[in-house]
C-alpha cells in the first residue's frame, strides 16, 4: 500500500517514519516542502541520466502524479507534458508557491471586507 501511494505522494516515508517513531499521525508537508522534494528528485533523476532533457521528459509521468494533490493540478499537469529542463520544473514550482500564496492571502482578506 505504502508503494502505491508514495507514487503521488513520496513525503508518505518520512511521515510513515514520524508515525512509527511518535504513534502519532504528522502534519502533511506544506507546499513549499512538497516542491523541494519534487525538485530533488528532478535533480537527482538529471545525475543519474548524465542528460538533463532526457531525464526530465523521463519525470514528466511522475512529475504528474504529484501534482494530483496539488492546487491548480490540471494546470500544471498541461506544463509538466511540455516540460524538458530543470529550470522549467523550477519555474513551474515558483509559480504554484506563488499563485498558492495568493490564493491563501485573497481568501484571507474577503471576511475583513465583509465585515466592513
Amino acid at each position: 500500500m505504502i508503494g502505491r501511494a508514495a507514487m503521488s505522494t513520496p513525503w508518505i516515508f518520512n511521515q510513515t517514519k514520524q508515525y512509527l517513531a511518535s504513534g502519532k499521525i504528522p502534519v502533511p508537508p506544506d507546499l513549499p516542502e512538497k516542491w523541494n522534494l519534487i525538485l530533488r528528485h528532478c535533480q537527482l533523476a538529471v545525475r543519474q541520466r548524465g542528460a538533463e532533457e532526457s531525464a526530465i521528459r523521463s519525470m514528466r509521468a511522475r512529475l504528474m502524479a504529484y501534482s494530483r494533490a496539488m492546487p491548480d493540478a490540471k494546470r500544471l499537469r498541461e506544463k509538466f507534458s511540455h516540460v524538458s529542463t530543470l529550470a522549467e520544473v523550477e519555474t513551474i514550482a515558483e509559480e504554484n508557491i506563488f499563485n498558492s500564496e495568493n490564493r491563501i492571502n485573497e481568501e484571507g482578506k474577503i471576511p475583513a471586507l465583509i465585515g466592513f
